[in-house]
């Protein structure tokens, strides 16, 4: 079936205590999406939520109490997910770009490097997040402005290599990218 993908967050990672503005904790947003489901237009859209590994809260209680079109699906790889969705809707997670590395639509509540109009649907409050979820389905992000994205943080934000096999670029781009913001105050 059609679903939005809601990959949840650490609630005590620095992206939600620092870059959520309006959703304080995952609770809140599983409580919004709660209450927003009824008045939204599209009846046969469900909502997949994938709890972050990593987090120590629990969210058992949500497991019967969030109804039928809520389906939690922690033991499936995040890639499936996103590959299956419709759309993703995040607060600011690593999910975000992913998705749109993967073509997808996606929905940001929070501020995230790729909360940008036209490349994805940013919200800042309820309202707003009802109003994105009514229109996601009819919606299409900028395809040009995603590639100049994803190309801007593959060739400029991103330092190419791996920190385990460090290679001459790797430390050139580290270097570069250390005396950018030490002798010029740039933040790249």
């Amino acid at each position: 079936s059609r679903y939005i993908l809601v990959p949840l967050q650490v609630n005590t990672d620095s992206q939600i205590l620092v870059n959520s503005p309006w959703i304080p904790d995952m609770f809140c947003l599983l409580d919004l999406l709660r209450d927003l489901v009824p008045r939204l237009h599209d009846k046969d859209v469900t909502f997949v939520i994938r709890e972050h590994p990593s987090c120590r809260a629990k969210y058992d209680a949500y497991h019967d109490t969030m109804g039928p079109r809520f389906l939690f699906a922690n033991g499936n790889p995040m890639q499936e997910l996103i590959v299956n969705a419709e759309a993703v809707m995040t607060i600011n997670s690593t999910a975000g770009i992913e998705s749109l590395l993967l073509g997808k639509k996606v929905i940001v509540a929070g501020n995230a490097c790729y909360s940008i109009p036209e490349l994805v649907l940013p919200v800042r409050s309820a309202g707003e997040l009802e109003t994105a979820l009514n229109a996601v389905h009819h919606w299409q992000p900028d395809e040009s402005l995603r590639c100049k994205f994803l190309t801007y943080l593959s060739e400029v934000y991103c330092i190419p290599g791996n920190r385990e096999q460090v290679d001459d670029l790797h430390i050139s781009r580290i270097d570069t990218r250390i005396r950018n913001v030490v002798e010029k105050g740039l933040l790249l």
